[in-house]
């Protein structure tokens, strides 16, 4: 193992990353924000209709936009997850039926699976304060993880990614299990810890708690100070 100024940047001849700064170079990064849809999100949506308080998941926007007006700017690739289901559920296990409807939110109603995030409608889009550019790329997904069933892994491959940054929603669902998947997938895992929410705090502290056993979890402001100070990269 090799040392440089008392940090490791070679393992066995492997050259490592060994600092935020450089896990997070825009070369080789994308910033994945997660299911930041309507149904999940916005009033109005299913969500909201259904009695969940989407207050926590509405305060990380601000934070999500300057992540990604950071990313666009340094050449961070931005990709967007988007919860897909079809009216007839036809993409759909019995088992993942069960869990949706175990799973809900206490206090509230269940949110019926045949009205979320249904292809074609309002409560499936991305919210209109994160729209995507075209510059940018959409996963469209069924499951918690963003790379179950996804073309999220051939999209960061071409792109040359190492290093995900993840934001949205929600900390102990979506944004877990995608840090786990990412991490199994061999991507450097960061977490920006306070553009991730849940709906209840409890559970947003939990998945913090187990995130941070793992990844790395700055916050939005240390990532765009990173990413502004970093050579631009033109993809």
């Amino acid at each position: 193992m090799k040392q440089v100024d008392g940090r490791w940047v070679e393992v066995n001849g492997i050259p490592i990353f060994d600092s935020m700064t450089e896990v997070v170079q825009p070369r080789h990064t994308a910033l994945v924000v997660v299911d930041m849809q309507n149904d999940f999100v916005s009033h109005g949506g299913i969500s909201d209709i259904c009695g969940v308080d989407i207050e926590p998941l509405r305060v990380i926007i601000p934070g999500i936009a300057r992540l990604i007006e950071a990313a666009r700017r340094s050449g961070v690739r931005v990709v967007y997850s988007q919860t897909i289901f079809e009216m007839n559920l036809a993409n759909v296990h019995p088992a993942w039926i069960y869990r949706w409807y175990r799973d809900r939110p206490i206090g509230t109603n269940p949110l019926p699976l045949d009205k979320t995030a249904i292809r074609g409608t309002w409560g499936a889009a991305i919210i209109d304060e994160l729209q995507p550019k075209p510059q940018d790329y959409i996963v469209e997904k069924h499951r918690n993880s963003t790379f179950v069933g996804t073309k999220l892994e051939r999209v960061l491959k071409a792109n040359g990614v190492e290093s995900v940054v993840l934001a949205g929603t929600t900390t102990d669902g979506p944004i877990l299990s995608s840090a786990l998947d990412a991490q199994w997938y061999d991507y450097y895992t960061v977490i920006a810890k306070d553009a991730v929410a849940s709906t209840l705090p409890e559970l947003h502290n939990l998945g913090i708690e187990q995130l941070s056993t793992s990844y790395e979890l700055p916050t939005v402001e240390e990532m765009v100070a990173i990413w502004d100070e970093s050579p631009v990269f033109s993809r």
